[in-house]
């Protein structure tokens, strides 16, 4: 698991200077991203930016929560899907993914490593990935339904009822949780800041602190 260095970090917190032109302390978001961007969970999309209101994809998905154990060994995993490229900065993460089913593809051999991912399925890959680490999510608030519930896939369902009450995956305006649009990478970066908080999944590497 992710390990903060032994610089003061507490959970919730961040040192790292701001080295994003399109990020300033007045965002919303910009906590989280900071956050992210200390432990190395999200990086930029060039040296000075991080398009906080890029869409994410499926490939920066998986390559996140990879990030979150630390990159494990995929030497002896084979490439499951036909649609990967061998030397993408994603593929070792997809490989991890998959071997240890937080991942399933497409369903033809796929995976669409580029296709930006529903925030319906960022609830199901995630839901996937806490239980992978066997992380049991704390309830600190009662799920009422959203307004568009309708409209949520089945096999998702549970995974966001589960993520609300664990007050790490919220909706949007007017009670709707929007499933099937895209979350962008700064949105992303307050669930991953929200389950690492509210879970206390990050230790520090200093135990006495």
């Amino acid at each position: 698991m992710i390990t903060i260095d032994d610089e003061g970090v507490a959970l919730g917190e961040y040192t790292s200077e701001n080295p994003f032109v399109d990020i300033t302390s007045d965002d919303w978001y910009y906590d989280s991203v900071m956050y992210a961007y200390k432990l190395g969970l999200m990086n930029g999309t060039s040296d000075d930016q991080f398009s906080p209101d890029t869409p994410l994809t499926r490939a920066m998905v998986v390559t996140v929560l990879y990030r979150l154990m630390d990159e494990p060994e995929t030497a002896d995993m084979e490439s499951p899907f036909t649609d990967l490229d061998e030397d993408a900065y994603y593929i070792d993460a997809v490989k991890w993914a998959f071997e240890n089913g937080i991942v399933l593809g497409l369903g033809d051999d796929t995976f669409a490593p580029d296709e930006i991912v529903s925030r319906q399925d960022i609830a199901t890959i995630f839901m996937r990935y806490i239980k992978y680490i066997e992380v049991d999510l704390p309830k600190l608030c009662d799920y009422d339904g959203f307004g568009d519930e309708d409209d949520i896939v089945d096999y998702a369902l549970d995974s966001i009822m589960k993520m609300f009450e664990a007050g790490i995956l919220f909706g949007r305006l007017d009670n709707k949780f929007d499933p099937e649009t895209g979350a962008t990478r700064a949105e992303f970066t307050a669930i991953l800041q929200r389950f690492l908080v509210n879970t206390e999944t990050v230790e520090t590497a200093n135990t006495d602190k």
